[in-house]
């Protein structure tokens, strides 16, 4: 059969389309491992880990006044900041902390399974990746010593005990 430029213009530009995202797939994989090395839970995780992390994320965006995670709440999720801020309050209505790009909550109530800590509400469009409790499960086992350290530290610096 004949081959039309046309058509043979389509397959190139579907080709082209496909090696694109592929590019994108592979340099927002890239991006989301080096966020996930930087944060102090993931601090002497091997790198396949963080891998399989950032290849189990899913996007997840807020409006502003959102409350993205309510203290008392069950914890499904951890969640890590790609863009926007976010405001941590406890349920006494005090402000605890303002998060921004690059940082995580929710981790926890995922790591030791109690229920969430403190309230966060997006201060403006908010967008994150989140893990589920789940997949988290599944990459980390449950009795990870190494991630309970990393929490147990990060639930000091943030709570004061």
């Amino acid at each position: 059969l004949p081959i039309s430029s046309r058509s043979l213009n389509a397959e190139l530009a579907a080709d082209d389309y496909a090696a694109a995202l592929e590019q994108v797939a592979v340099s927002t994989t890239k991006k989301l491992v080096t966020m996930l090395d930087k944060l102090p839970l993931f601090e002497g995780v091997p790198d396949y880990e963080t891998q399989l992390l950032a290849d189990a994320v899913r996007p997840a965006v807020f409006q502003a006044g959102e409350s993205v995670v309510v203290q008392g709440a069950r914890g499904d999720a951890l969640f890590v900041i790609v863009r926007g801020q976010a405001t941590v309050t406890s349920k006494a209505g005090d402000e605890l902390a303002t998060l921004g790009a690059g940082d995580c909550f929710g981790e926890l109530a995922i790591v030791f399974g109690v229920p969430r800590q403190a309230t966060v509400v997006a201060t403006e469009i908010l967008s994150t990746v989140a893990i589920s409790a789940a997949k988290f499960r599944e990459i980390f086992n449950e009795r990870d010593e190494r991630l309970r350290a990393n929490a147990t530290a990060i639930y000091d610096k943030e709570f004061g005990k």
